[in-house]
């Protein structure tokens, strides 16, 4: 065989099959390193802090031993805030990189979109109006999600505008989730406004093992389907005459994005409250990693990085004040969001 066929052959030395393998290898080195820094900021996030904790020790409690001190700090604060982040974090991120990836635009997370807001107003109308507790809260938090989501799909509508419409119409429902909110916690007792206002503020201070089970849970059964969903967005990424063209559903395709973000969203915000930003930091951070290739599972581990160094920062920045994550993850989100917006206006649409 000539030299020219052996070059324009499919086999391992062709052009295409270089570029396949160091795609695979960029991503295999991209994602061990985010794995391996995620490892990192939970072992800083349980041993270091106002109590440090050794190794050691951390594997004594871990199986089972008593320590004086430090199992309690360990097991009833440290961990479960650092688990609940770790959890969290990873559906915030995939659910934030599967909508931008869907609907071709850096900006349509589930913040901007109303659906975190709206899982909010669930969830505050569920814990301070109906004084419910525990699942009960997941399903007030999954109806105010999917009752946001319809409102702002209805204002989008179809057509060449739709993308635009849809973040106008996300902002305004978010907006009026909001001031839902206020209104409720206005009418609310001291003591239950005072409670609520921390939660709707985005905080892992109520963590705890029992809600953890229902995230991890959410969580084993969400992610995969994230990813599998994730795969075909990546065609529809490419427009959707070629998507439709290539066998495609867009219609179907979009019905499981929005089903997929709305759950996802809304198992995380009945447990930590609505956090800001993470949805949308996590799936540009991914694609500059990958070099605009979207990925989920990316996304996915820059969100649970992104939660659990910021839970770290709200606990530990100002001595002797414990801040709502939401605070923390806002004041990083706010700065970049409009970063984003004006670096690349022409996604922006």
């Amino acid at each position: 065989m000539s030299t020219p066929a052996l070059a324009r052959s499919p086999g391992c030395g062709s052009p295409l099959a270089l570029a396949r393998r160091r795609r695979r290898r960029t991503t295999g080195v991209v994602l061990g390193g985010l794995l391996a820094t995620l490892v990192g900021v939970l072992a800083v996030r349980v041993l270091l802090g106002d109590y440090t904790v050794t190794p050691v020790d951390l594997v004594r409690i871990l199986r089972g031993e008593m320590i004086p001190v430090a199992t309690f700090v360990v097991m009833e604060s440290k961990l479960p805030r650092a688990v609940t982040a770790l959890l969290g974090g990873m559906c915030l991120g995939a659910a934030g990189a599967l909508l931008q990836d869907h609907v071709r635009n850096p900006v349509a997370s589930p913040d901007v979109l109303g659906v975190t807001s709206g899982a909010g107003l669930g969830a505050v109308v569920g814990a301070v109006v109906l004084d419910l507790r525990g699942p009960a809260v997941t399903g007030c938090a999954l109806a105010g999600a999917v009752v946001a989501t319809a409102l702002v799909v209805g204002l989008a509508g179809r057509g060449p505008r739709a993308s635009t419409r849809l973040i106008v119409g996300g902002v305004a429902t978010a907006a009026a989730c909001h001031a839902l909110v206020q209104w409720v916690l206005l009418r609310s007792s001291i003591t239950g406004a005072h409670e609520a206002l921390l939660w709707v503020t985005g905080s892992l201070g109520a963590a705890t093992w029992d809600g953890i089970r229902w995230l991890a849970l959410a969580t084993l059964v969400l992610l995969p389907l994230a990813v599998t969903v994730g795969r075909v967005s990546e065609i529809t990424a490419l427009g959707d005459d070629l998507a439709a063209g290539l066998g495609v559903d867009l219609r179907r395709t979009r019905a499981a994005v929005l089903v997929l973000v709305v759950l996802l969203v809304a198992a995380v915000c009945a447990l930590t409250g609505p956090i800001a930003f993470v949805a949308l930091l996590s799936g540009p951070i991914a694609r500059r990693l990958l070099r605009g290739r979207p990925t989920v599972v990316a996304a996915a581990l820059v969100g649970a990085i992104t939660l659990v160094t910021a839970d770290h920062v709200a606990a530990y920045a100002l001595p002797g004040t414990n801040l709502p994550v939401g605070v923390v993850t806002g004041a990083i989100g706010a700065p970049f969001l409009i970063w984003l917006i004006t670096r690349r206006p022409t996604e922006v649409r």
